[in-house]
């Protein structure tokens, strides 16, 4: 499932209906890199460690073909570059 910045933010806000959501999936949520800097952007200075716990539970989805990963390749939780596979629809 491919996260956007509206559902990292609501799960960031402890809205109940996201937490559920999020629960009820079967892997590994993923999200941009787009998203990770949206968020990061945003943040009040207390956020930052709930915001980094978060993040370490999501795979993260590079987008630049100069990255550390390489094209069509993901990050996932403590750096590992694998392949990326499409989101479940």
């Amino acid at each position: 499932m491919l996260f956007d910045t509206s559902i990292v933010i609501d799960l960031l806000r402890g809205f109940p209906a996201a937490s559920a959501f999020a629960r009820g999936l079967d892997g590994l949520p993923s999200c941009s890199e787009i998203t990770r800097v949206e968020v990061l952007q945003g943040l009040r200075s207390g956020e930052r460690r709930m915001t980094e716990r978060l993040f370490e539970t999501i795979g993260w989805w590079v987008s630049m073909s100069r990255s550390r990963a390489g094209p069509g390749r993901s990050v996932e939780p403590g750096g590992a570059a694998t392949r990326a596979s499409p989101p479940r629809t």
